[in-house]
């Protein structure tokens, strides 16, 4: 399996049969991806084992999931489409349309309203497109 990014996503398993995710986990080495399709209620709860145990990265008062480090860096541009969400991101996209001019911004554009008050809020640029929007021509044009 391939995840958005185009990483492929799987099990490893070890020449003695064990599951190298599932060692990582117990071993408090690695953090459970919980975002649908991948969940697993065995994962999060080797996750959680080694959390109660304070083993490996819980040993840290308060340890920063990749997912949040990689988010400070920089605001996340926003989606094409719902194929290409990344819902641990969601909140941080900040598109939103200006219903009455029919145009939609994310933060990184340069005329980005300064209060995003009465403004409709958008989960990623097909949505807003779809109902008739336009993207604002202080936005960057996609690398």
């Amino acid at each position: 399996m391939v995840d958005i990014y185009g990483r492929r996503v799987g099990y490893a398993v070890l020449p003695d049969g064990n599951i190298l995710n599932e060692e990582l986990l117990r071993a408090g080495m690695a953090w459970h991806y919980r975002v649908i399709p991948f969940p697993s209620a065995s994962l999060e709860r080797l996750e959680y084992e080694a959390w109660k145990k304070h083993l490996g990265l819980w040993v840290a008062p308060s340890p920063v999931p990749p997912w949040e480090f990689r988010r400070e860096s920089r605001v996340p541009d926003p989606p094409a489409d719902s194929e290409r969400m990344d819902y641990d991101r969601i909140l941080s996209y900040g598109i939103i349309g200006d219903s009455k001019k029919r145009v939609y911004w994310w933060p990184v554009c340069s005329d980005y309203p300064q209060q995003d008050e009465g403004y409709v809020i958008f989960s990623n640029k097909l949505s807003a497109e779809s109902l008739g929007y336009q993207v604002s021509p202080g936005c960057k044009p996609e690398e």
